[in-house]
């Protein structure tokens, strides 16, 4: 990095990092939160009223059992083929890696170290990279989860099984738009944090737990569970994308550690 590029590097951490500081600060009046949870609180919602009322109401059930866990288990299994694939092409070309699952530490050394959590983590410490690799089975994707691990100046491979896209983005090349979102982000903890927090009428009035707002648009009966409406094609769909999908992660992993490609490798550099 050139010296300006430094500056900008810092400055986006010391605002991610004083967000994570408020958060923590907010996380004190509302125990039943972690910092974390606060900031994907913050990050989700736009009425902060909403965000003061959900961190003092915390909710005992999860949402994610109002979804078939089909899509949980699809997620989980791509993982595993996944890395299994990237662990192939890494030692054919004589790179040591380890595998290990979160908060396990391995002993020896490596060239790369892959920890296979919620969001796969790759390290390769002689070069400095830091490459996370997000792997999508469904069709949405939470924008402001893809921005939180941009803080973290990383590479974020995003990969798609359901439509096979698989693109790399880079903190550095985000940096503008992690600073500015910061800043309005610490804005609205400092106001939740004085008191002056503002109402915004809109989406978050469907769940929020302030049943005396004028606002308020929730409505329990109406929180069905999500299947898949055609499991055959879901699945169908997975077995046909599934592969060609690894293959372009594989690809945009090797670019980021800069691994050269071995001959014979050309099916991973081809355009899927």
């Amino acid at each position: 990095m050139h010296g300006g590029e430094v500056d900008d590097a810092e400055e986006l951490f010391e605002l991610r990092d004083r967000l994570l500081n408020l958060a923590g600060k907010i996380s004190e009046r509302y125990p039943a939160y972690s910092k974390v949870r606060v900031v994907n609180v913050l990050l989700r919602h736009v009425c902060e009223r909403c965000i003061t009322e959900l961190l003092s109401n915390p909710v005992q059930s999860s949402r994610e059992d109002m979804f078939d866990r089909v899509w949980r288990n699809m997620h989980s299994y791509a993982v595993t083929l996944f890395l299994e694939r990237l662990k192939n092409e890494l030692t054919s070309r004589n790179v040591s890696v380890a595998v290990v699952s979160e908060g396990e530490c391995p002993t020896g050394r490596y060239d790369i170290l892959v920890t296979n959590g919620r969001t796969i983590q790759i390290l390769h410490e002689a070069l400095g990279k830091h490459i996370s690799v997000e792997f999508k089975t469904g069709l949405n994707i939470v924008f402001a989860q893809l921005e939180k691990y941009l803080w973290n100046n990383i590479s974020l491979i995003l990969v798609r099984v359901e439509t096979g896209h698989v693109v790399t983005l880079r903190t550095d090349e985000w940096r503008e738009f992690l600073k500015s979102s910061l800043k309005d982000r610490i804005c609205k903890a400092e106001r939740i944090l004085e008191g002056k927090t503002m109402v915004v009428p809109g989406k978050d009035c469907r769940e929020c737990p302030l049943t005396t707002c004028k606002f308020n648009k929730r409505d329990p009966n109406k929180e069905e569970f999500t299947k898949p409406e055609n499991l055959a094609r879901l699945l169908e769909n997975f077995k046909e994308n599934l592969y060609p999908t690894i293959e372009n992660a594989v690809r945009a992993v090797l670019a980021e550690i800069n691994c050269r490609t071995a001959s014979g490798d050309e099916h991973l550099l081809s355009n899927q």
